[in-house]
């Protein structure tokens, strides 16, 4: 009988693997995924190409790999973050519609020549742009005020 190991790491409670490597280390037991970003693949194609309700879990793994922001997901589908917020929380269900888009989103952003994918790389590469901005505070007494980098 083959063991599975649950691949928790992915933020999804239902992901299993078989074929995975287990071994001791000098700070305990460790286990080798190969192949990362196939599984991935596999997994977000698995999500976005299945009939079910996404659950929050899956809404946000979907996100991660397409490498956006809340408020970014948020711009393309037409809502607002908090919205995108409820959903990766389980607060609120995903809508159909908004559900198929983000699915679309996805398998199109897998596609090497699909249009969509440029405009997602271009997104994701806006948005770490934004998350790498460094802000810089200058102490006077007890205030702390912008410094302009």
């Amino acid at each position: 009988m083959t063991n599975l190991y649950h691949y928790a790491d992915s933020g999804l409670p239902n992901v299993w693997l078989d074929g995975v490597e287990s071994h001791e280390t000098p700070y305990g037991p460790a286990t080798t995924i190969p192949a990362m970003e196939n599984l991935h693949s596999a997994i977000g194609m698995a999500i976005a190409t299945s009939n079910h309700q996404m659950s929050g879990e899956e809404v946000r793994f979907l996100r991660i790999e397409l490498d956006l922001s809340q408020a970014r997901l948020a711009q393309l589908l037409d809502v607002t973050e908090q919205t995108v917020r409820r959903w990766e929380q389980g607060h609120t269900e995903i809508p159909g519609p908004a559900q198929r888009a983000l699915a679309g989103f996805y398998v199109e952003s897998t596609s090497e020549d699909g249009c969509l994918r440029d405009l997602m790389l271009k997104f994701a590469e806006t948005d770490r742009e934004m998350r790498a901005i460094e802000l810089r505070f200058q102490r006077n007494g007890d205030d702390w005020t912008p410094n302009a980098a």
